[in-house]
């Protein structure tokens, strides 16, 4: 219940931001960065490539989303399976910040450009939180219930 809550308020909180963003610049690029966005997502996808076969995850994938029925053990397979990558996607965030926010510290030479650099290094972590809480967490929560 709590973690639906918290998701349902991040969607919320993200599309305020979008919101805000659209109205108070006059165009979403400001809150999309395609570099980071890439790769929070494709870091997240090769390291889950790394520790399970392709065939695992897209069972896991498609034990959250299908109503055929699996067996006890491919549904706590796949609930595994889903909460690494959840995990991973978190760490790549993560990560992807640190590495971007001291590449823009090293590379400032103006004060007054503080603000818009660490707010685009921010963004790599938000893309982190949303890619776990939003769309691969629910999906494990969908398994769990199934295994009950």
């Amino acid at each position: 219940m709590i973690r639906s809550l918290i998701c349902f308020l991040l969607v919320i909180g993200l599309f305020g931001l979008l919101t805000c963003g659209r109205v108070g610049f006059g165009y979403l690029r400001f809150w999309i960065d395609w570099i980071n966005l890439l790769i929070v997502f494709g870091g997240t996808i090769a390291l889950s490539f790394i520790s399970y076969s392709p065939k695992k995850i897209w069972r896991s994938i498609a034990a959250g989303w299908s109503k055929k029925p699996y067996s006890q053990e491919a549904y706590q397979q796949s609930y595994r399976v889903l909460k690494i990558m959840g995990n991973y996607a978190l760490l790549v965030g993560f990560f992807t910040f640190l590495s971007f926010f001291a590449l823009k510290m090293m590379s400032l030479d103006d004060p007054a450009r503080i603000a818009p650099n660490v707010a685009k290094a921010i963004f790599p972590l938000l893309y982190g939180i949303f890619l776990s809480e939003v769309i691969i967490r629910p999906l494990g929560n969908q398994v769990v219930k199934k295994i009950r």
